[in-house]
C-alpha cells in the first residue's frame, strides 16, 4: 500500500550500485532522513534505475520541502539486496520499518 508523507529532506546520501536477487544491476540510490512537523525523522530509500549503468542525481536536495508517495515494509520485509561487493544493502534492524520512495514531488507543486 502507498501512503502519503510529507516533510523536510536531510542527509540525503548516494549509494553504490547494487544487484537484485536475479544479478540485474541497478544504478543511482538513494537515502535520506525525512523529519515531519513534529520533529520525528523516517530513513527513506529511492531505490535505483536497473539495467543500463547511468549517472543519476537524486531527485532530493538538503532541507528541501516534499510530499512523499511511499510504500512503508513491515521490518524484515523490504527485499534483499546486494552491493557489488556482494554486502547487503537496504536492510533495516529487524525493529525498523523501511520506507521506500515511490514518487516524490517539491511542496507545493
Amino acid at each position: 500500500r502507498v501512503v502519503t508523507l510529507q516533510g523536510t529532506v536531510h542527509e540525503v546520501r548516494p549509494l553504490d550500485p547494487y544487484f537484485l536477487p536475479s544479478g540485474t544491476a541497478c544504478y543511482g540510490a538513494y537515502t535520506f532522513l525525512l523529519e515531519d512537523e513534529d520533529g520525528s525523522f523516517l530513513e527513506v530509500a529511492a531505490l535505483g534505475v536497473c539495467g543500463v549503468p547511468l549517472l543519476r542525481v537524486p531527485e532530493v536536495t538538503e532541507h528541501e520541502k516534499i510530499v512523499l508517495e511511499a510504500e512503508i515494509h513491515a521490518p524484515g520485509h523490504s527485499g534483499f539486496f546486494r552491493g557489488l561487493d556482494g554486502t547487503p544493502l537496504f536492510q533495516p534492524s529487524e525493529s525498523k520499518i523501511q520506507v521506500i520512495a515511490k514518487r516524490i514531488s517539491r511542496l507545493g507543486e
